[in-house]
C-alpha cells in the first residue's frame, strides 16, 4: 500500500496501518459474519477491513478519528450502501446507541487498555470482538494465575467472555512497521456471565482493589482501597488472603466477593 502524496501517519494517534491482505482476510473470517450482523470497526484507516466487511455484514459502522482519511474512505466505499462512516474518537463514542454488534479493529497500542475497558463497560451491546493489538495485551486476556501478565483485566474479561488467540502478526504486515510484536485475539461473550449471583460492579471493585499494588497481599490492598479492617477481611476463612492477587483464580475472586458482600 502506498500512502497518498503528502500523507504522514500521526505518531500522536499511534497510526500503523494493516497492509496484509492475508491477515485482513483472517481477521474478518474470525468475526464469523452473517448477512444479518452489524459490525463496528474501530479505526477504519484506509479501509482494508471495511471493504471486506461490507460484503458479508448487514451494516458496517466504520469509526475513524483522523479527518484526513475520511475523503479517502468515502471514495473507496462510495458504492457500498451499508457503510456508515463515523468521524469520532472511539473513546468518546456513544456505544449505547448500538445493539447486537460484532466489533473489529486494529487498535492503537497506547489506548489498548482504555478500549478494553470500554468493551467491558458496554458488554451489553456486542457479542463477539476481534482485536489486533500489542502482544502483551493479548497475553493479559489469555493469562492464567501466577503468570507475569495475569492482572485485573484477565479476571474481569473471564467473567463475561472467552478469549482465544487467532495469530501473531509480523511488523511487516503494517506500515509504518511497529517496533513491537502484534497479535490478534477473538473475544466471545458468554451466553451468560460466569457467575450470575454476584453484582459485576462489586466484583470489579474487589478485583481491581486486590490488584491495586501487585506486590502487596490481597488483605493489605483491600483494607487500604476499600477502608475495611484487616481483621474483618482475615475472618474470611475459606481463602488465604495473605497471598497476592496474581495467585487468585476468577473463582477465588467470586468467593471473595460473595464473602465481602454478604
Amino acid at each position: 500500500m502506498m500512502f497518498p502524496t503528502g500523507f504522514k501517519p500521526k505518531k500522536s494517534l499511534g497510526q500503523s496501518f494493516l497492509i496484509s491482505n492475508k491477515i485482513a482476510d483472517k481477521l474478518v473470517d474470525a468475526l464469523e459474519l452473517h448477512s444479518t450482523d452489524d459490525v463496528l470497526e474501530i479505526g477504519a484507516g484506509f479501509g482494508i477491513l471495511t471493504t471486506r466487511l461490507y460484503e458479508k455484514a448487514h451494516k458496517v459502522y466504520a469509526v475513524e478519528i483522523d479527518e484526513r482519511l475520511l475523503p479517502i474512505l468515502k471514495e473507496k466505499v462510495k458504492t457500498c450502501n451499508n457503510i456508515e462512516i463515523i468521524h469520532q474518537d472511539i473513546l468518546k463514542l456513544d456505544w449505547q446507541k448500538f445493539t447486537n454488534l460484532k466489533i473489529i479493529g486494529n487498535i492503537p497500542y497506547y489506548i489498548s487498555s482504555e478500549i478494553l475497558l470500554k468493551l467491558l463497560d458496554n458488554i451489553n451491546v456486542w457479542d463477539l470482538t476481534v482485536l489486533t493489538t500489542q502482544r502483551e495485551f493479548t497475553n493479559k486476556l489469555l493469562a492464567i494465575p501466577e503468570n507475569l501478565t495475569y492482572c485485573a483485566t484477565t479476571v474481569l474479561f473471564e467473567f463475561y467472555t472467552e478469549c482465544k488467540k487467532i495469530c501473531s502478526i509480523p511488523a511487516s504486515a503494517f506500515r509504518p512497521s511497529p517496533k513491537i510484536v502484534s497479535s490478534a485475539v477473538v473475544i466471545k461473550k458468554r451466553p451468560s456471565p460466569l457467575y450470575v449471583d454476584v453484582d459485576f460492579a462489586k466484583f470489579s471493585t474487589i478485583v481491581r482493589s486486590s490488584f491495586k499494588q501487585p506486590r502487596k497481599t490481597i488483605v493489605n490492598n483491600l483494607s487500604k482501597s476499600l477502608d475495611i479492617s484487616k481483621d474483618k477481611i482475615i475472618q474470611i476463612t475459606n481463602l488465604d488472603l495473605t497471598r497476592r492477587a496474581e495467585s487468585f483464580s476468577t473463582q477465588d475472586f467470586y468467593k471473595l466477593t460473595k464473602a465481602l458482600c454478604q
